[in-house]
């Protein structure tokens, strides 16, 4: 049987999660800033009315939705 302090297992338990949070953390934020580069590439302003909308067609030019001037998303 292995001996272990009770000091020894509170410091590797502490330190487990410690390091598990940070993965948590570090993975969350790689997710919500490849989302956003996602989004930013695919969103873009109307340059007659200032509407911002999202291209949800495969063309690099999508009609505005709101006035129906043609965008260019290249």
């Amino acid at each position: 049987m292995i001996r272990v302090s009770i000091t020894s297992l509170v410091l590797l338990l502490v330190c487990t999660s410690s390091g598990l949070v940070l993965l948590l953390w570090l993975f969350g934020d790689w997710w919500r800033s490849r989302n956003e580069a996602i989004l930013r590439r695919q969103s873009k302003q109307c340059p007659l009315c200032f509407f911002e909308f999202l291209n949800t067609t495969p063309d690099s030019i999508a009609p505005c939705p709101r006035c129906g001037a043609p965008t260019d998303f290249r």
